[in-house]
């Protein structure tokens, strides 16, 4: 479940989320293999879900070192920095899925420092907070964590 509140806000700049399929391919051994270019901030998450009839192999970056599968979890979390910083080329495997059938993918781009990480309506809720706790009011003793996200979701 993903809670997340949407704001009108004029002043709302973020890092675009975007999801490129490079390939899908049916491979000789039956393996369904999908290889994506996420695109956004310095911090992204993935998330990606399959027919329930499919066994996921597991995802890994390509060119990386490492040429093993994460087979434990369909969620990524990417973060960088240098060149380019949030552009990840990844390859995601699976096995008993006919190509016809497609998997959801749900990408987030997230502004965690920077001028884009608060909008005027984020900017005023922390002034809020910090006003009421100078009165003394316990309600308002919270750390509060907030940035810019875009989301995208699509079918694959």
């Amino acid at each position: 479940m993903i809670r997340a509140k949407r704001i009108e806000d004029d002043s709302l700049d973020f890092y675009e989320a975007k999801i490129e399929l490079k390939s899908k391919v049916l491979d000789n051994h039956g393996r369904l293999r999908y290889e994506f270019l996420f695109k956004g901030s310095d911090q992204m998450s993935v998330i990606y879900e399959h027919p329930e009839t499919a066994k996921s192999i597991g995802w890994r970056l390509i060119n990386s070192p490492s040429k093993e599968f994460v087979s434990n979890s369909s969620f990524i979390f990417l973060s960088c920095g240098g060149e380019n910083c949030g552009e990840w080329n990844i390859e995601i495997i699976f096995e008993n899925m006919e190509k016809s059938e497609s998997i959801e993918v749900m990408v987030s781009s997230h502004t965690l420092h920077g001028p884009k990480m608060y909008s005027n309506t984020l900017k005023k809720m922390h002034e809020n907070i910090r006003k009421n706790r100078e009165k003394g009011d316990w309600k308002w003793a919270m750390t509060a964590s907030s940035w810019t996200v875009d989301l995208l979701k699509q079918s694959f």
